[in-house]
């Protein structure tokens, strides 16, 4: 049992991100809460490695994965940002938590992951069950294709993960691949000319930087304790601390239907566990 706990600080911490997110976007705008929120968790992951003297070395046979996974992590982040500009934080979530259903699924087919079909049932519940959260599901067009283009290039991002939590361990994988995120964030901004100059609001991006932080970390941890597939099975959860999150800082309304779909949520996670 113990080994599911990193799984679940992951998804306390993961579940805060876009509503914190939000948040600095509505002070500042997508492009720099983007930027700033990613410079910040640049700053604590090496300060962490610089005060712990952490090994950051990559292999050379890790040189090309890695340079394509920070790009698809990146384009990620500037994208979902870009959908959380246009939409609400319990409407966009259950869309873009699809990838956790997909993550299980090419953890079967490519990572050669033993996962049972219970689990699976159990993925699939909380998948459902999120969709259920959702504030509503008259889907606006405008943010759609930016929800499902978030969710493509999430799956691709963590069902990738396993190969450098392998080769470099959680705490590295952490390190490396969040801050080549960030620089190719920022860079795709410069290059594009966008003005991303700081505001004083700026400083609030450290909040969602440090839950970043935190829950990158556990969901590494967590994957080299159950695996990829379990972890992003599980990970489908958030949505549950999005909603609620979403409802303290934002004032987004939590509905009774969300009652039912929290419990099947459970029945999800309750099957994970059996299975």
């Amino acid at each position: 049992m113990f080994e599911f706990l990193y799984a679940f600080l992951s998804v306390f911490f993961y579940g805060s991100v876009s509503t914190f997110s939000k948040y600095v976007i509505k002070k500042v705008g997508h492009r720099r809460a983007a930027v700033y929120i990613y410079i910040f968790l640049s700053s604590l992951l090496l300060l962490y490695a610089f005060l712990t003297s952490h090994n950051l070395y990559l292999p050379p046979n890790l040189l090309a994965p890695y340079f394509l996974q920070i790009s698809v992590g990146a384009l990620a982040v500037i994208v979902h940002y870009k959908t959380l500009e246009r939409g609400k934080v319990a409407e966009i979530s259950p869309i873009t938590r699809v990838s956790t259903l997909l993550v299980v699924i090419l953890s079967i087919v490519f990572l050669n992951e033993v996962i049972t079909a219970m689990q699976v049932l159990g993925a699939l519940l909380i998948v459902i069950s999120a969709f259920i959260i959702s504030d509503n599901f008259n889907i606006k067009k405008e943010w759609l294709p930016l929800a499902l283009t978030t969710m493509i290039l999430r799956t691709i991002y963590f069902t990738n993960i396993k190969l450098f939590v392998v080769e470099l361990g959680p705490l590295a994988s952490t390190i490396l691949l969040e801050v080549g995120n960030s620089t190719l964030i920022t860079l795709y901004y410069v290059i594009r000319k966008k003005n991303i100059k700081p505001y004083p609001d700026v400083k609030y991006a450290l909040i969602p930087a440090l839950l970043i932080f935190l829950g990158s970390l556990f969901y590494n941890i967590s994957v080299s304790f159950i695996g990829a597939g379990i972890t992003s099975a599980i990970s489908g959860t958030v949505t549950v601390i999005g909603a609620i999150m979403s409802y303290i800082v934002l004032k987004e309304k939590i509905e009774k239907r969300k009652y039912a779909a929290i419990i099947a949520m459970a029945i999800g996670i309750a099957l994970l566990f059996i299975g």
